[in-house]
């Protein structure tokens, strides 16, 4: 097959094309080693000829360099259906990583950023590339949300690339993106050579935003553990905003900040107005942010949200009697100051949340 591999576009139509067709299903792994082997001719020949007839996949990369929108979008379409189901080779990926650079659609992106979503190879992080810098708004939001979900410190740049943006979504996207990279050179403007900034960070943003952006900023500097941060999540929780109160809570127990479980308890305990959404989110916070094996016994039997309230007040209370917040056992028992990152490691190595 090597040898018939390299004849290119003289075995179309004759004997080795016949045999080629001849293959099943089963020969797939094969073909795709005698690719990985075979020069560019030989390559594009397998791509054309042969590794369609054998995997549906390949079928549909093959339809996305239709001239056609329909097809393509016809074709992504089915990738995505194929991605939810199983990992996509890389051969195809990295084929595909080629195709859209000239890619203009943005029905044909969404399918296929679904395709690639679980995927975490070079060939996929190509292609996330290209999303996050197309020139449809919608592409580099899809690319945004990849991000968010695999953000990675090599991503950083590209999210802060676009905190920018001329679209307000790709703006709020790529922010709440940035605080999932793990790197905090976001946190700071980045300049140029000459001293002009070249990219603007969180820490700015933060006083130039309000409502849903201002929030998104919030929450990203806290997961990257800047104290400045963790502060203004402190503040939003006594907002006179129900709703926003109730995102702060969920933004404290997404940090995994032990040194929230304070604040948590007077909302239970002391706020007797809260609604029931705020009183219900805290709940929840000091339950993750609580390791299971010190949780009070008394939630096993349950009870409603004011008894549950009770018992983590109780809780609460005895343990701050037994560590005063200013003794020696506090300040090591890791709930009365926040969690630091790794001693002595670089910014960017931020733990995961």
């Amino acid at each position: 097959m090597q040898v018939t591999a390299r004849l290119g576009d003289a075995a179309g139509g004759g004997f080795e094309n016949e045999w080629f067709r001849r293959l099943t299903a089963a020969d797939l792994p094969a073909v795709e080693q005698v690719y990985r082997q075979s020069d560019p001719a030989g390559r594009a020949y397998l791509l054309r000829e042969v590794l369609p007839h054998l995997a549906a996949e390949y079928d549909a990369l093959l339809r996305i360099e239709d001239a056609d929108v329909k097809q393509r979008r016809t074709a992504a379409a089915q990738l995505r259906a194929i991605g939810n189901e199983r990992t996509l080779p890389d051969i195809l990926l990295e084929r595909l990583s080629e195709l859209l650079v000239r890619e203009e659609d943005a029905v044909v992106w969404r399918d296929v950023i679904a395709a690639v979503e679980q995927d975490t190879s070079e060939p996929v992080t190509r292609i996330v590339q290209l999303a996050v810098n197309h020139r449809w708004p919608d592409v580099r939001r899809q690319g945004c949300e990849y991000v968010l979900k695999h953000g990675r410190p090599e991503f950083a740049a590209w999210m802060q690339g676009l905190f920018q943006d001329s679209s307000p979504t790709v703006q709020l996207a790529a922010i709440r993106a940035a605080g999932r990279c793990r790197h905090q050179r976001v946190l700071e403007d980045q300049f140029e050579s000459d001293g002009k900034v070249s990219l603007i960070g969180l820490s700015r943003l933060m006083t130039s935003f309000t409502g849903e952006k201002h929030m998104a900023v919030v929450e990203s500097m806290a997961r990257l553990l800047d104290p400045r941060g963790l502060d203004e999540l402190q503040r939003l929780s006594y907002s006179g905003d129900w709703r926003t109160r109730v995102s702060a809570i969920e933004v404290m127990a997404a940090t995994g900040q032990t040194r929230f479980v304070d604040r948590l308890s007077d909302v239970l305990w002391l706020d007797q107005e809260a609604r029931p959404e705020v009183q219900r989110a805290a709940l929840r916070a000091l339950e993750t942010l609580i390791p299971p094996d010190e949780h009070p016994a008394e939630l096993r039997d349950g009870g409603t949200p004011q008894q549950l309230a009770a018992i983590w007040h109780g809780w609460w209370e005895q343990r701050t009697r037994k560590f005063p917040p200013n003794s020696a056992q506090a300040s090591g028992n890791g709930y009365n100051r926040p969690r630091q990152p790794n001693g002595g490691a670089p910014a960017a190595a931020v733990p995961p949340f």
